[in-house]
């Protein structure tokens, strides 16, 4: 989809002066204006973030609890993810304010830098358990 999109969009710019580009350039039938794709990009993008770092550590803290009750469970669940969340954000935070002190890093800069830090721990975390994965699954 966003390939098409982004060819239609270039063909229409090549057109330029020209007020006919109808007939040099045809409209994918699945073209959608940029601002649609901002917002289904957006879409996926917080919704992915929000799964990743809030909805599964608290689901797998909740399915691994040693409670007996579901409010016991919750609670246990909660209190570990607040430990690990808060110790990565001290840990965070201290390497934050060391690269922009060291760096002058304006605001733009630190925005691209925790991007930059999200992604790459995503990756991380994604080759750690496809490789478990690839052995565990054929054990199983």
């Amino acid at each position: 989809m966003d390939v098409s999109n982004t060819l239609y969009d270039k063909c229409v710019a090549d057109c330029g002066e020209e007020r006919n580009c109808s007939a040099q350039c045809d409209k994918p039938l699945s073209y959608l204006p940029q601002s649609y794709l901002r917002v289904f990009w957006n879409l996926v993008f917080w919704s992915s973030q929000l799964l990743t770092w809030v909805v599964l550590p608290l689901l797998s803290s909740y399915v691994t609890a040693g409670e007996f009750t579901i409010s016991g469970k919750v609670k246990s669940a909660l209190i570990e993810n607040a430990v690990i969340y808060g110790t990565l954000g001290i840990l965070f935070g201290v390497l934050l304010i060391y690269v922009v002190a060291s760096r002058h890093l304006d605001s733009e800069a630190i925005k691209v830098l925790c991007i930059t830090a999200s992604n790459t721990w995503g990756l991380l975390v994604l080759i750690f358990l496809m490789g478990y994965g690839l052995v565990q699954v054929p054990r199983a």
